[in-house]
């Protein structure tokens, strides 16, 4: 088992984490989880999905992931974090925090 990540992003302000899990065997997927430091709220949790975290930048307040939905690791996705504006963009369309969680666990 792959042990969790945890990294600081966007001056310090929110957590970006990852949980492994086994798909298959000896294949893991990273899932992430990015959280509010200050508030411990749950910005975007898909620890019990699919969605591999390939990579991610952090560009002052914004951030972005890199995803791809197991078993397809090609077909990536990237998701940009506005935090000032509390709005992702995912596809071409902007979601609130929330509602960008429900997109995507029911991607399929």
């Amino acid at each position: 088992m792959y042990e969790p990540k945890e990294y600081s992003v966007c001056n310090d302000r929110y957590t970006l984490s990852t949980t492994s899990q086994e798909m298959r065997m000896s294949h893991w997927v990273d899932t992430p989880i990015v959280r509010d430091k200050h508030t411990q709220k749950i910005v975007l949790d898909l620890s019990n999905t699919s969605w591999h975290l390939l990579e991610w930048e952090e560009d002052g307040s914004d951030l972005t992931l890199t995803l791809a939905k197991y078993p397809s690791l090609a077909d990536r996705h990237k998701v940009y974090f506005n935090f000032a504006s509390m709005l992702a963009r995912f596809d071409d369309e902007d979601f609130s925090f929330r509602e960008l969680s429900m997109k995507l666990k029911n991607w399929y």
